[in-house]
């Protein structure tokens, strides 16, 4: 019985203060692949929502303000640019800040042409990505992509699109 009093009055107690924990949990390689892996695919309305439920959001945030054709939109880097991609598509243009800070710490191998704006990889890693690609893990190809050229999230992911 003193056992079962002592158990309720503990469970009665204020909890203690909130303690941060692993300073770097989102940036695990592991838990990091995961949660692009559920923002990538559009059947889970989890991390990322569903394209009908993002582009009626959209629809809804252009209507409210009414933003027109060529209005800006800040995007600032909750996500892979989903709805980034879905403003850009209805005209609008979109300046993308995502995680400025952690992408200038990717020394890339290949960077992005500035030239042309465009990304650049030799066949035999295209041919690594679309092998991802065929595996069902678009998310380890964009995240390849991301590695190697330290190009944008939207960027690789529209260069990875473009493969299949």
């Amino acid at each position: 019985m003193d056992n079962i009093l002592s158990q309720l009055i503990k469970l009665q107690q204020k909890p203690s203060h909130f303690e941060p924990v692993e300073p770097l949990f989102w940036n695990d390689p592991h838990i990091s692949a995961q949660m692009l892996k559920v923002h990538l695919d559009p059947n889970v309305d989890a991390a990322s929502r569903k394209p009908e439920t993002i582009d009626r959001s959209v629809r809804w945030v252009i209507e409210t303000l009414a933003l027109k054709s060529n209005n800006a939109v800040l995007d600032l880097g909750c996500g892979p640019g989903l709805y980034a991609s879905s403003f850009a598509r209805a005209g609008l243009q979109v300046i993308e800040k995502l995680y400025e800070k952690e992408r200038k710490k990717i020394v890339p191998v290949y960077p992005v042409n500035k030239k042309i704006g465009k990304i650049e990889l030799p066949e035999e890693i295209i041919a690594d990505l679309k092998f991802f690609l065929l595996a069902g893990n678009k998310a380890a190809a964009v995240k390849r992509v991301v590695e190697l050229t330290g190009a944008t999230l939207r960027m690789s992911i529209d260069f990875v699109d473009g493969l299949q």
